[in-house]
């Protein structure tokens, strides 16, 4: 079983959802054009502040 590295990409200066959302759109541009190993399982949202804290990301 190959062993794999995650992490959460925190989100500290985004103004608003669509920053985030063009964020992810540019990983995932480089991921399509690139065939890379990261995979991306969703956004976080911290209940107490409501703001946006990250995805998470995975690499093989």
């Amino acid at each position: 079983m190959q062993q794999q590295h995650c992490g959460i990409k925190k989100f500290d200066n985004f103004k608003n959802f669509n920053d985030i959302l063009n964020e992810m759109e540019i990983h995932l541009k480089i991921y399509n054009e690139y065939v890379a190993s990261i995979q991306f399982y969703g956004i976080t949202q911290d209940p107490e502040t409501l703001l946006y804290d990250g995805f998470k990301i995975c690499s093989r």
